[in-house]
């Protein structure tokens, strides 16, 4: 495929997560490819044919046979997709270090794992990678990663059809989030103390949490002692809490 096909390709999938009329792009797409339209299929079913052709998926488990499992559904309705595998966390470092990925299927519980450090680790080493967490775990944990920074939270005993449409929603969408954790999210967005926040002051938040005080975050932060008292009052006004005991109460509420 040439270069100016893939950039069309590119074009063409802003055009759909906007809802544009395609018509016009799918003629100057086949025009530029040498690709024609069959009749049997509609514009959009041949746009989003022709989108997940070249996806790259990094399916990360310790079992074969998850690993086996889900390439074998996903290969089921995007054939041509590229599709890399990984035992362990080193090994998912590795890949995501040396290759581009559309999306990964992260398990959690895998040998090496950091469990939710995982999430920003490896977007710090791939920025735009979009992570699905896949686990057996309940939703109680999914609540956890997705705040984490995942783009969504799929169960190993999900359906085909869940698999299939948690892959295409995280790709297409941006994020999968099943029906059931909906309103958790909302909830937890609501409730969830860090929401008031500056960025600063979270991460200062933090530090108080983990036993530091005014002068080692200072030293951390390069800012003076007082600009850290000053910071620690409005935290403590922010999360209505009078002390260091009952402000680690609210940080282990969030972890």
């Amino acid at each position: 495929m040439t270069i100016s096909a893939c950039l069309t390709i590119q074009s063409l999938k802003i055009l759909i997560l906007k809802g544009k009329n395609l018509e016009p792009a799918i003629h100057h797409f086949t025009s530029n490819s040498g690709k024609t339209v069959p009749k049997k299929l509609s514009l959009k079913q041949l746009l989003l044919k022709t989108i997940y052709m070249n996806e790259r998926i990094l399916i990360a488990d310790d079992h074969y046979v998850v690993r086996a499992g889900t390439a074998l559904v996903l290969e089921s309705v995007y054939p041509k997709t590229n599709i890399d595998f990984a035992e362990n966390y080193d090994q998912v470092k590795e890949h995501i270090s040396n290759h581009d990925y559309d999306l990964l299927l992260l398990d959690i519980d895998m040998p090496g794992t950091q469990y939710k450090k995982m999430v920003s680790e490896l977007k710090g080493i791939q920025k735009n990678l979009k992570i699905l967490v896949f686990s057996g775990h309940g939703k109680d944990v999914a609540i956890q990663y997705i705040r984490e920074g995942a783009e969504g939270y799929l169960n190993k005993q999900s359906s085909k059809e869940e698999i299939r449409e948690a892959v295409r929603s995280v790709i297409q969408k941006g994020y999968y989030y099943p029906s059931e954790l909906i309103g958790l999210i909302v909830q937890n967005k609501k409730s969830n103390p860090s929401e008031k926040l500056s960025t600063r002051e979270y991460e200062i938040f933090q530090l108080l949490a983990k036993g530091s005080g005014n002068l080692e975050i200072g030293n951390k932060l390069d800012i003076q002692m007082s600009t850290v008292s000053t910071y620690k009052k409005r935290i403590f006004k922010k999360l209505n809490v009078s002390n260091i005991a009952e402000l680690i109460k609210v940080y282990e509420t969030m972890h």
